[in-house]
Parts: C-alpha cells; structure tokens; sequence
C-alpha cells in the first residue's frame, strides 16, 4: 500500500471513529421525554406544552438535514459538522436562561436551534461515512447511527439523575459546555475524500452512476422513498409514546423502566446490525425484513402480555432502528454517492412527514389499542408494497440499471 493510500486509510478512519463519538452526543434529540417533568416544573408550564418542544426539535432535525445537503460540496464537511454541533450547544444552554415569564422560548432554543444543528451534523456524518467506505457501507453506517442510537441508553438515566442532582438551569449548561467541548475537539476530523468511489456492486444489486438532486428529482424511485419513510417509521413513531403505559396496562409495571433501557439498545443494535445485513442481502431486502417483521410485532401487540410485551416490543424498536440504518445505504443504492447529502435529505422529509402527523392522526382517531396496533401492521405493509414497486434504477446517462 502506497503513502498515499496509507494516508487515506487513516483519513477514513478518523473521520469515522469521530463522526460516531459526535453522534453518541447529537442523539440527545430522543432524550426530551426525561426533561419534560423537571422544565414543566421549573418553568410552571403544563406538560403537553413542554412535550411541543421535541416536534419543533424533530422538525428542525430533517430542516438541518436539508441544509447541509445544500452545502456539502460547497463547505468542508468538517465546518458544517462544526456549525451543527455548536448550533446545539448555543440551544442548550439559551435554554437554561429561558424565563418563567416566557417558557415558548424553550421551543427557540432548544428545538429550533439544537434540531438544526443536530440535523446539519448529523447527516454530513452519514455522507462522509458512505462516501469513504464505498464497498462498506453497511458497516459505515451501521456504526455511525448505532452511535446515535445508543445516546438513548446513555443519556436517559444520565440527564435524569443530572436533572435531580443540579436541576434543569445546571444540567443543561453542563450538557452545553459538553457537546461545544466535543464539537470542538473532532469535528476538524470529519472530512470526505477527494474523489467518490461508486458503490460497491452487493449480492443482487448493480452500482450505479451517480445522480444530481435534480435528476433525483424526477425519478419516482424518490418518492417511493419518501412515502416508505412516511408508512415504515409509523409503527415505532405511534407505539413508542405509549410502551411505559402499556407496561404498567400489561402487568410488568414494575419492569417498565427496565423494559425501556432494553428498548433502547435493541434501537442501537438494529441500527448497527441490518445494515451490516444488507452489505450481504442488499438494503432492499434487509428492509423488507425489517418491515415484514415490524407488521408482525404490530400485530402481536394487540395481544401480548405480560413478560411477553418486552420481547415483541423489542423486536418493534430493533427493526425501527435498522430501518433507519438501512435508508441512508438505499438511498445510495438507487442515487449513488456523489450526491448523497442533499438526495437523503429530500428522502428525510418523509420522517418528519410521520413524525408530525400519524401521532396527531391516531390521536385525533382515538383508536383504542388491539384496532391501533392492526392499523399499524396494515401501515407497514403499505411499506412493503412500495418496496417492490421501486423501479430499476437510472443511472445518469439515462439508461437502466438494476438494484
């Protein structure tokens, strides 16, 4: 191996190893639950209205995400992960000076201003990961969004007992100085490659050219990718508000809080263990496990329970955070890499598209809990269907490949 390759190598590796340590951080975005009891008690608000701050914050996630797809290619990645994190940083610690008298500024800064910022970071991580390990993608992004998985499992009980122990002004000005320290510290390692190697041609599936947002644009394999972002992420996005409730409704209320920390790896672990799958199957056949598997557990929950909630719940968030391992390295499938940044972004807006309205949805509908759950099955299987009817893919020159 030339000096050169040698270089790269190491280039490649550091700019992985810091990019998962950043998104370890950056997954604070699922953490807002364990804040809501203590801020709507420091800031005497009612609860559902401190709750808002976490779709503002998930908003702003997919916006951010759109952001730094506009400027990859035009700014280092490492001064847009740079923006991201301190974005966070600046949210999190104007929201410890949020007053009394004007708690919806909560909703500012830490929702707007922190989603952004962790939106910006994290899809340039994701990018560089990709576009550095071409014939491991998987891999790549396994352990990228394995990392921000995991901040759930880290920082639930830890901000909970920060919240206890210091209150909400001190815990999040130390989660403040933390996440600027951390920013500081790597993003200068996050970087692409110079030049983009095509993916690698996986079992059953041909790497292709790589396409621009516009031509993206005009292929109706995007917006098969966005509505299975929409209908495949429902079925966590609806059941996860309620797995505590169901616990204590089920008969292990005394088991809930370790059901949830159990839940959260089993997040992690999907994100880092189907797309590992998908470098040998390919990522549209990981994500047909991963739904077909989701439309099951739906269905199961209409009846389990007891002990048996918590494997079928598991198995809901395992195959939730392998989905969302496995679309980056779809979306790459089809677009190829080049582009990947802002083409992803577009795909994301199908998330937030779930995120923001199935909860209202279900909400508005009442569905008591056996029909919900078969709604949700049928949900996933919509997923499912779409799978299929993605099309061979483009390439560039306007010719058809396969995937």
């Amino acid at each position: 191996m030339d000096k050169i390759s040698q270089q790269a190598d190491r280039r490649a590796i550091k700019s992985l190893v810091a990019g998962s340590v950043l998104l370890l951080f950056l997954g604070i975005i699922y953490v807002w639950a364990k804040f809501v009891a203590p801020v709507s008690q420091h800031l005497q608000w009612d609860a559902a209205s401190v709750k808002l701050t976490a779709n503002f914050m998930l908003t702003c996630f997919v916006i951010g995400i759109l952001l730094s797809g506009m400027l990859i290619g035009k700014i280092k990645a490492s001064i847009i992960v740079l923006i991201g994190g301190l974005l966070l940083a600046v949210g999190v610690f104007l929201a410890s000076l949020t007053p009394v008298g004007a708690p919806w500024l909560i909703y500012i800064f830490y929702g707007i201003l922190g989603g952004t910022g962790v939106g910006m970071a994290y899809n340039t991580i994701l990018s560089c990961a990709q576009q550095w390990f071409p014939h491991k993608r998987g891999m790549a992004i396994g352990i990228s969004v394995a990392s921000f998985g995991f901040s759930t499992v880290i920082f639930a009980p830890l901000t909970a007992a920060m919240c206890d122990g210091l209150g909400v002004v001190g815990t999040f000005r130390i989660l403040a100085i933390a996440f600027a320290a951390v920013t500081l510290a790597l993003a200068g390692l996050i970087s692409k490659p110079e030049t983009v190697a095509a993916p690698a041609a996986q079992a059953n599936t041909s790497a292709g050219d790589d396409q621009t947002l516009a031509q993206a644009l005009r292929s109706p394999n995007l917006y098969i990718l966005i509505a299975m972002m929409i209908f495949g992420n429902a079925p966590y996005l609806v059941s996860n508000p309620s797995f505590q409730t169901m616990a204590t409704e089920r008969g292990i209320g005394s088991l809930g809080t370790l059901m949830m920390m159990i839940v959260g790896v089993g997040n992690a672990l999907g994100r880092f263990a189907l797309p590992a799958i998908a470098s040998k199957i390919t990522a549209r056949n990981a994500a047909l496990i991963a739904t077909a598997t989701t439309a099951l557990c739906s269905l199961l929950l209409m009846f389990a329970q007891g002990i048996a909630l918590i494997p079928v719940i598991t198995l809901v968030a395992f195959m939730f955070g392998g989905f969302s391992g496995i679309n980056p390295v779809l979306t790459a499938d089809y677009f190829g890499l080049k582009h990947i940044g802002p083409i992803y972004g577009m795909v994301m807006v199908g998330y937030m598209i779930a995120a923001l309205s199935f909860p209202i949805i279900f909400k508005v509908l009442d569905l008591t809990d056996p029909p919900k759950y078969l709604v949700l099955a049928i949900l996933a299987g919509v997923t499912i269907l779409l799978l299929f009817l993605l099309r061979k893919k483009e390439t560039a020159s306007g010719k058809a490949g396969s995937v």
